[in-house]
């Protein structure tokens, strides 16, 4: 599905199927959304299946705006968002046009998931983090009671050692990427 289209996903609905996932770039070399927008959509035109992104670029985002945004869609939605969170890469200028080095994708993403982690599990939240630093600040979702308590679950996309580390430290599951079944096995 290139673009969230509402009579696809009323069409999908009424499927035996459990989730849809969407992804989505900055600035990708073809025209297509962004993840969080096309997330938002997702929730809005549906009401019984878990949503997701697959995947968010978290180090070409700040933690505390993504924390905020995604509290609000959970809630929103009755506790229905899953968060698919990878390095990227694939296109250079999306790191370059928001000034994050190619180096630091994986360090950012390590650092962005405890942000969110610390903030979706409520009450005052202080970092002083290598990229990122606040001080006593409280996340409140517009509807706190029906947000999935401590955030909506994270996956962690990638197909290298890097990413099935951090998906064993930080994530709540691994969302291999182009992988075959063989591979996947190994």
């Amino acid at each position: 599905m290139p673009e969230p289209d509402r009579d696809w996903l009323a069409a999908a609905e009424r499927l035996p199927i459990e989730s849809i996932w969407q992804g989505g770039h900055l600035l990708p070399p073809s025209a297509t959304g962004e993840a969080i927008t096309r997330l938002a959509l997702i929730t809005a035109w549906t009401e019984r299946v878990r949503v997701g992104t697959s995947v968010l670029l978290l180090p070409l985002y700040h933690p505390v705006v993504v924390a905020k945004q995604l509290a609000d869609l959970d809630s929103r939605s009755g506790g229905r968002v899953c968060v698919g969170v990878g390095v990227g890469g694939e296109f250079r200028q999306e790191f370059e046009a928001v000034g994050v080095p190619l180096s630091e994708r994986g360090p950012r993403t390590d650092e962005g998931i405890e942000i969110l982690r610390s903030l979706w599990r409520g009450g005052p939240v202080s970092h002083r983090g290598r990229f990122f630093e606040f001080g006593d600040v409280e996340l409140r979702p517009v509807q706190p009671s029906a947000m999935q308590p401590g955030g909506p679950p994270l996956f962690v996309s990638g197909r290298k050692a890097p990413a099935m580390r951090r998906a064993a430290r930080l994530g709540d599951g691994w969302m291999p990427y182009l992988m075959s079944p063989d591979a996947y096995a190994r």
